[in-house]
């Protein structure tokens, strides 16, 4: 059924297409977090009203709506608050593939008892050779971002143009000017000068928006392209037509890289990636379990998976504070990141037994490792159509069964694949745990153990046809999980 027909702006800059996918992932006991940031003394309220009654709509032609929603706050260099609210959504996926990007946020600030907005366009340049995480840049920290930001006020009048090579500010004079189609975008320049050009093109489309979340472009308008051209004088140090680097300003060690990324250790200093790694932070009894655990085939299977370049992804497997009381570990996918993330809970690893520790640590490797094959593979969005989780188009190809299961269960369907897939590799995992370290137990332990954490799922509320038989299993299951837990400290050493 379709459901609407609308008109949107698409935005196409030299060298990359941005468009905004939402991106959300879940965690295995909670949902990662958004650490609310300290309110500023700025109204986002007052700035929408003054925003729309001052802003030049014609002079911005190309620019969409402010994204109120995703404003964040940022402290200029004397401490004080400001808000940056994006005009467009940055994807990495598209930054990686191309050699440039542009984008644009709002800025506004205190002025005494007014507030002044202003409108930052970013244009950054040789990306492929120099990372910068452009969703945690702001005006006043660019990292080490290469390229030109200007400040327009918002009739569009230029009130700043500062080009900076790897975060550092060259302090060159510039100039900016745009140019339409009809412009000799090739005119004889001073060659005293040079010249470094950005090319902008919009579009209108008119599409329809089924059910499902699927987009069926009818017709589009012609391309309208607009060309900024920046030029500053040689003299006075840069470089154009194409954008060089002068050694004059070749300032690289100076910044810090983006989290993820390190300097080379060449003679350029650039921000090179560091390869996907496992990174384990644990101490005492979890690691001294965790590391007789590296012969175990369940951990080989999941957490050793995501050592070398085969998968873009990290591990960092830690200790922490786990505000539940009832959760021994918990993974986060680290959204927006490269990073996946094990907490495992200090009190349940020092004061319980080692297998436990085991089982824990499994557990949530598998977790990891779900999330691990479904990203590099496929990826995984949430369609607010339907109000699930959802594998794109193609992804039942590589996991079938996966597939069903986020189709079926989709508040929670790990656990749910987990239960009904992972309960015998985890028996296994624990029986081969045990064995290593000279310790025994019965096998119906082993059993009741691989059901923690999937109590809930539908394989644990249908374990049996019989209903009294089957709630009384559950409680015994539930019991001798519990039991055990607080049978004794961590033996491991």
């Amino acid at each position: 059924m379709k459901k609407k027909k609308t008109k949107i702006v698409n935005s196409l800059k030299l060298g990359i297409l941005l468009f905004g996918i939402s991106l959300l992932l879940w965690n295995c006991e909670k949902e990662s977090e958004t650490i609310p940031q300290s309110q500023p003394s700025i109204s986002l309220k007052k700035v929408k009203k003054q925003f729309y009654a001052s802003f030049n709509r014609e002079a911005f032609s190309t620019l969409p709506s402010p994204q109120w929603e995703n404003a964040k706050v940022f402290y200029d260099t004397t401490g004080n608050p400001y808000l940056e609210i994006p005009f467009q959504t940055i994807n990495s996926q598209d930054i990686e593939k191309g050699t440039s990007v542009s984008f644009d946020r709002l800025i506004a600030f205190s002025k005494g008892n007014t507030i002044a907005l202003n409108v930052i366009h970013y244009f950054g340049t040789d990306i492929a050779n120099n990372y910068v995480d452009f969703k945690e840049i702001s005006h006043t920290e660019l990292y080490n971002f290469s390229g030109f930001v200007s400040t327009y006020d918002l009739n569009k009048n230029v009130i700043d143009i500062k080009r900076y090579n790897n975060g550092i500010d060259i302090n060159q004079k510039l100039s900016i000017k745009d140019k339409s189609k009809n412009e000799d975008l090739f005119a004889k320049v001073n060659e005293d000068t040079w010249e470094y050009t950005e090319t902008t093109c919009t579009r209108g489309c008119w599409y329809w928006e089924y059910e499902s979340g699927r987009i069926e472009v009818i017709s589009c308008s012609a391309w309208s392209c607009t060309t900024t051209t920046y030029t500053g004088s040689r003299s006075s140090g840069g470089s154009g037509n194409g954008g060089g680097t002068s050694t004059s300003y070749n300032t690289h060690k100076e910044t810090k890289c983006t989290d993820g990324y390190t300097r080379n250790t060449d003679s350029d200093g650039k921000c090179v990636k560091i390869p996907p790694q496992i990174f384990n932070e644990l101490t005492g009894k979890a690691d001294c379990v965790y590391k007789k655990l590296e012969g175990n085939d369940l951990r080989n299977k999941t957490i050793k998976r995501f050592d070398g370049d085969s998968t873009p992804e990290n591990l960092v497997i830690k200790l922490g504070d786990i505000s539940n009381s009832n959760v021994a570990g918990e993974t986060d996918y680290g959204i927006g990141t490269d990073t996946v993330t094990i907490t495992l809970d200090n009190d349940y690893m020092d004061n319980s037994p080692s297998l436990f520790a085991a089982l824990t640590i499994l557990h949530e490797a598998i977790h990891a490792d779900i999330y691990r094959k479904i990203k590099t593979t496929s990826g995984i969005y949430y369609n607010s159509a339907t109000s699930r989780w959802e594998l794109p188009n193609g992804s039942e190809a590589n996991f079938p069964t996966l597939f069903d299961y986020y189709d079926n269960y989709p508040i929670n369907p790990h656990h749910n694949y987990m239960a009904d897939y992972y309960r015998s590799a985890i028996d296994q995992g624990l029986k081969d745990y045990a064995s290593s370290n000279g310790l025994s137990f019965s096998n119906q332990l082993y059993k009741d153990l691989a059901w923690a954490g999937l109590q809930g799922t539908n394989a644990w509320n249908n374990m049996y046809a019989d209903p009294v038989f089957n709630k009384n299993e559950q409680n015994r299951i539930k019991n001798d999980i519990q039991n055990f837990i607080k049978s004794g400290n961590n033996e491991c050493y």
